[in-house]
């Protein structure tokens, strides 16, 4: 009988897993079904020779103006439902949606997943990659019913198993056999296919060695050996480079990366085909993540460049072409990124810019593509931190400003998106840290208090997805630590207590998570100030002790990065600060200096913004203060003048508390008082408060 239906199958992903998206639509409708199959009876009819069409969203809905009835209909016609899998799926609200739409059909038992990342084991873990949609029961009513699914899954990734079994997994499901039918049958093809090659390459030696004389014979030879030899490139960063993470080898293709290069820069991007230049684009862009994965940044660069170069090429071919347009904004991103790490931040400004302008354009060509307009506000959010990093606050503050306006848009359009609305939360949060970097304290909280109510607002909806209460404690954190800021104690306090219960809870949940391990550490810091405040310094050692050496074992444990570091020179700080007011001054000094070869080691980095500017300089002069209570005079007055000498460009001129705190302290302890208590009324006036008493 023929098949009722228009589709054979809807897949169903992320716009992050679009590349998986094209490759399984690509492979399902070019797949041979084996001859001794075609015809059989199942129960879905019989068997078809091919497995077309396939339905993907970006190819087949075009500009139709109602969205959401187009993907509905699509999903009636579709006899299958295929989820790609992955984080960003199970964040997806549109993926969702798609599935509980098709198993609202009465459909459940035909819905098929490939997993191409994340993990299954675990509901609402950050890592979990199946949509909650996917464990839920529907009957053949196409009712919601109690218990949980047990989705039926193939597993795309390298531990899984792999790209050529996933594949035979998914199309035994469509087609309604064994998978060992397919396999055998698949066996005997490679088998074939082999002998063929053989016998090929046998005759085409023949023939090349009659034809050597021919140069345009020659000149195709090398087009084939190129494709040859780009073919096996994509497979080495791909495939292999799947293969060496997970046990930390990438190190293995540093030889290829540089052979690569050598390659591709014999070769004229002018001569190239379309094709061909969207493959070495790829190629290039995952040569240069795999480099900025081993931190190796100008040749990462390198990468990126050259991929600018091909893909804006493929652009000029064809200007009307959304994605071409897409992708060269992908390659600009990437070359300002690494000029960012790089701190060439006029050169990673220039080439963010072009990306904010592509991501314009691109929204241009057709403004009904939400993900287009999302393009628009990473743009100008990516710019946004590039001026705060930059000192350019009120640019900064424009460009978070523009940022929100159309993530609000976005929300009006697609029904409260929760990634939309996390975005949003974060715009709001980088509102907060600007303001606290302008020392306007009120305006800081409330910017963070408008994060916090945006991420308490997805934890109400759903209290369990560890997405939300990771993001909900950080917010919390965010309070608590600049309510300390202000001397309200009490809510400070309360802030920490719900930071920390939220981080112990996603701890408990996954231990292994070295990001909330360490993060749980922030608010258990926030409480010590407090303590010190109080003056309950044996509390805030309780406090401070155990956060120092959980601290000092990940960084022991190789897990240290930038922000472990200067977290643990903070911690150590006001340890050392509880000693000093317990009369245990030796152990302040040995701690003093630890933090201190922390803050030299982040300096190398030339990544001290002004917190950990300010925490460098607070303790030279924790030190001049020990050295003075113990007589070295000398001694104190070269901690002071450190001190003054890291301070003293950017400190006259800041409004930020982290510097101007410790700036009251040098000039109080080097007997300019009179401009010490002048900053001090203007850091008081914006409601800040020392967590340790100024200096007589």
């Amino acid at each position: 009988m023929p098949n009722k239906y228009s589709y054979k199958a809807f897949i169903s992903y992320s716009h992050t897993d679009q590349k998986w998206a094209q490759w399984l639509h690509r492979a399902l409708e070019s797949y041979r079904v084996p001859k001794h199959l075609v015809g059989t009876q199942t129960s879905s009819g019989p068997i078809p020779a091919r497995l077309t069409p396939v339905f993907r969203d970006r190819d087949e809905l075009g500009v139709s103006s109602d969205l959401s009835d187009r993907i509905r209909e699509a999903l009636i016609e579709s006899e299958f439902l295929i989820v790609i899998c992955s984080s960003a799926a199970a964040r997806s609200s549109w993926v969702n949606r798609e599935i509980e739409e098709f198993k609202r059909l009465g459909r459940s038992e035909r819905v098929l997943c490939l997993i191409v990342e994340g993990e299954p084991s675990v509901a609402g873990a950050s890592n979990d990659c199946y949509p909650q949609a996917l464990r839920q029961r529907f009957d053949r009513g196409g009712n919601l019913i109690a218990g949980n699914a047990e989705p039926m899954a193939a597993d795309l990734r390298k531990s899984g198993d792999g790209r050529s079994l996933a594949l035979l997994k998914i199309v035994a499901g469509v087609i309604g056999v064994g998978l060992d039918d397919l396999r055998q049958r698949e066996l005997q093809r490679k088998q074939q296919r082999m002998a063929a090659i053989t016998i090929s390459s046998l005759l085409m030696a023949g023939v090349m060695l009659v034809m050597a004389v021919n140069a345009i014979v020659a000149r195709n030879e090398a087009d084939q050996r190129r494709q040859q030899a780009e073919d096996l490139l994509s497979f080495m960063v791909g495939d292999l480079r799947s293969n060496l993470t997970p046990i930390g080898r990438l190190d293995l293709l540093e030889d290829l990366g540089q052979q690569a290069m050598n390659y591709f820069a014999t070769v004229d991007v002018k001569s190239l085909t379309d094709g061909e230049l969207l493959k070495q684009s790829q190629v290039l862009t995952q040569l240069g993540e795999i480099r900025i994965e081993q931190l190796q940044y100008d040749e990462a660069q390198a990468s990126f460049s050259e991929a600018y170069e091909r893909s804006a090429a493929l652009q000029r071919n064809d200007p009307l072409d959304g994605e071409r347009l897409f992708n060269r904004g992908q390659a600009e991103f990437w070359v300002g990124f690494v000029h960012w790490r790089n701190g060439s931040l006029s050169d990673a400004r220039q080439w963010m810019t072009q990306y904010r302008d592509s991501a314009l354009e691109l929204f241009a060509l057709d403004s009904s593509r939400d993900d287009w307009l999302q393009e628009v506000a990473y743009g100008h959010h990516n710019l946004a931190v590039l001026n705060q990093d930059s000192g350019e606050l009120e640019s900064a503050i424009d460009g978070f400003n523009r940022e929100i306006e159309i993530l609000d848009t976005l929300l009006d359009r697609s029904d409260a998106d929760p990634g939309v609305q996390r975005d949003r939360a974060d715009a709001f949060s980088y509102l907060g840290n600007v303001a606290l970097m302008q020392g306007n304290m009120p305006i800081a909280l409330e910017h963070y208090q408008q994060s916090a109510d945006v991420i308490r607002s997805l934890v109400e909806k759903d209290n369990d997805d560890a997405r939300w209460l990771n993001d909900l404690a950080f917010a919390v954190q965010r309070l608590g630590e600049t309510s300390a800021l202000t001397g309200d104690l009490s809510s400070a306090s309360t802030h920490a207590d719900e930071a920390s219960g939220l981080f112990e809870s996603l701890v408990t949940r996954d231990s292994t998570n070295l990001n909330w391990l360490r993060a749980s550490v922030r608010p258990k810091i926030t409480q010590a100030q407090i303590f010190a405040a109080q003056q309950r310094w044996n509390d805030a050692l309780g406090v401070i002790e155990p956060a120092v050496a959980l601290l000092k074992e990940i960084i022991e444990d190789g897990n240290g990065d930038l922000n472990v570091r200067n977290q643990y020179a903070n911690a150590l700080a006001l340890k050392a600060w509880a000693q000093k007011a317990t009369g245990n001054s030796k152990s302040a000094l040995d701690s003093i200096e630890i933090a201190i070869s922390e803050l030299v080691d982040i300096e190398k980095t030339d990544r001290l913004n002004d917190e950990r500017l300010g925490l460098y300089a607070s303790l030279y002069v924790l030190r001049g203060e020990i050295n003075i209570g113990a007589g070295e005079r000398n001694a104190a007055a070269d901690d002071w003048r450190q001190a003054h000498d890291l301070l003293q460009e950017k400190a006259p001129v800041s409004e930020s508390p982290f510097l101007l705190d410790p700036w009251v302290r040098v000039l109080t302890w080097m007997d300019r008082k009179s401009e010490a208590k002048a900053v001090s009324d203007a850091l008081q006036a914006r409601r800040y408060q020392p967590f340790m008493p100024w200096p007589d």
